[in-house]
């Protein structure tokens, strides 16, 4: 079983600080395993990650452990970028859920605690791409095909279509369609090892889901979650992106093989 980077052969100098390097690292990984709201524990899941060669994690502010996961993360593994999600950008909002819920984390916490990346369930602030969209990874929520206009205008990377939508292939291909193939989406709510083709094929950029997914079977068989098992459980992963790009998106597939640089722009999305 060849690994992540082995297979994408990601040239690793330390700490991403160029933004773009970030970018197509992200984008060569093309799955990124998410660290949500579960009972596992966080460091097997990530050194089972990193294991398997990933070099670019996502973290949900849901998730109890995020402002210990992810300083331990920066220290262990200083070659892994961390992207703080589940977040809700605002002024009111966030005040009031860091008052009343203890595990929420603000945008500017996050990025406090050394995240790389921001990801959100609704869209960021024009002040928020002015203080950090030039450093880190911005990747918005969105409900509408104007919002994701809105917030790429702005300087989102990526968008993510809302996970509360009930998302399928076909509703990727119609949003490919209508805004002719220009925006980056991430997907990260009905993910399967079936369904990722399907949204490769219908134009998805990333795929990304939460290890609670990623080992669901594992952990229905009752089998021992280890370091090994998480890893091959994320290469599979990882290989049905890699496959489903060698078939229906073999410009940004060869892009990727061969290490080119901004391989996002090989699909025909603005970057």
């Amino acid at each position: 079983m060849r690994r992540i980077d082995e297979e994408l052969e990601i040239r690793i100098d330390g700490v991403a600080s160029d933004k773009s390097q970030l970018r197509d690292r992200l984008v060569r990984q093309g799955f990124i395993p998410i660290l949500v709201n579960d009972d596992l524990d966080s460091c097997l899941l990530v050194e089972g990650a990193v294991e398997a060669g990933c070099t670019v994690i996502e973290c949900s502010c849901r998730r109890k452990d995020a402002r210990n996961i992810i300083p331990w993360i920066k220290r262990e593994f200083p070659h892994v970028s961390v992207l703080g999600a589940t977040l809700i950008d605002g002024i009111r909002i966030p005040s009031f859920l860091c008052n009343t819920r203890p595990h929420f984390i603000s945008v500017e916490e996050m990025v406090n605690l050394g995240a790389d990346g921001l990801v959100s369930f609704l869209q960021f602030r024009r002040e928020t791409y002015l203080s950090h969209g030039e450093r880190l990874i911005m990747i918005p929520g969105v409900g509408s095909y104007n919002e994701a206009l809105e917030q790429l205008e702005m300087g989102a990377d990526i968008v993510k279509l809302q996970g509360g939508m009930a998302l399928d292939a076909t509703l990727i291909a119609a949003a490919a369609t209508l805004t002719h193939g220009a925006f980056p989406i991430l997907i990260s709510s009905n993910v399967s090892l079936e369904t990722i083709p399907g949204f490769i094929k219908s134009g998805a950029a990333l795929i990304g889901t939460g290890f609670n997914i990623i080992l669901k079977d594992e952990i229905g068989l009752g089998k021992p979650i280890t370091t090994s098992l998480i890893a091959a459980a994320v290469t599979r992963m990882h290989s049905a992106v890699r496959q489903a790009r060698r078939i229906y998106q073999k410009e940004l597939y060869d892009a990727v093989e061969v290490g080119e640089e901004n391989p996002l722009s090989r699909n025909g999305w603005i970057t």
